[in-house]
């Protein structure tokens, strides 16, 4: 499905560009390297391509809708930036702040010299996600956390920029509680979502959205 909402050139976008980008959609689609998918294209705020299509449940045979809720892997990452950059703003703390300074449990295994900066430009030195934290442990915080605090150091804090694909989101999450005093879900919601009118942006799955599959 496609839908525009407005015309490529009203925001000095090339009509053929986004035609192509159409295309690559719906090709990878329909030659199955996605079951399904969605994409928005914004400019200046406007949303000029919106496209889905596919299955979004392949055992019940349900299709991606306008509606379908799709997990964005690392899109958080400039969430939780965004909220410790508050906190930097206000003078709660300095980027070359150690970790363990706020924090003092983190720096087991090589973590000691870990700075915020570290962590804000992937340099902390332990990118590879903890063994144990398996993805069913995800949605505990304390059991992440406690993974987080025995995460092995295995470059030198600072030399060597390697993606903490999982591990930045949580720590800098950590971060904010520990330096704010406020959970991070409710730090992120009254210090930038609620205000920004981002009604549909949150971390995790928003209660309302929760429901129980029917029995077969």
């Amino acid at each position: 499905v496609v839908e525009m909402a407005v015309e490529a050139d009203a925001v000095k976008m090339d009509p053929q560009a986004l035609k192509r980008v159409e295309e690559l959609f719906f090709g990878q689609i329909n030659s199955g390297l996605h079951p399904g998918a969605g994409l928005a294209v914004y400019r200046y705020g406007q949303l000029v391509l919106d496209l889905h299509d596919g299955l979004a449940d392949n055992a019940a045979n349900l299709p991606v809708t306008a509606e379908t809720i799709f997990v964005l892997y690392s899109a958080t990452k400039p969430l939780a930036a965004a909220c410790i950059h508050i906190l930097w703003e206000r003078g709660s703390l300095a980027w070359y702040d150690a970790v363990a300074r706020y924090w003092p449990d983190f720096a087991q295994n090589g973590k000691g010299a870990v700075t915020i900066r570290h962590l804000l430009s992937h340099q902390g030195g332990f990118p590879e996600t903890p063994a144990e934290l398996t993805w069913d442990k995800w949605r505990d915080w304390d059991a992440v956390i406690r993974a987080m605090e025995n995460a092995i150091a295995t470059y030198e804090p600072g030399t060597t920029m390697a993606y903490h694909a999982r591990n930045f989101g949580w720590v800098i999450g950590e971060l904010v509680q520990r330096i704010d005093g406020r959970p991070f879900k409710q730090f992120l919601k009254e210090e930038i979502t609620v205000p920004l009118g981002m009604k549909e942006t949150y971390i995790g799955l928003h209660a309302c959205l929760l429901y129980t599959s029917p029995s077969p």
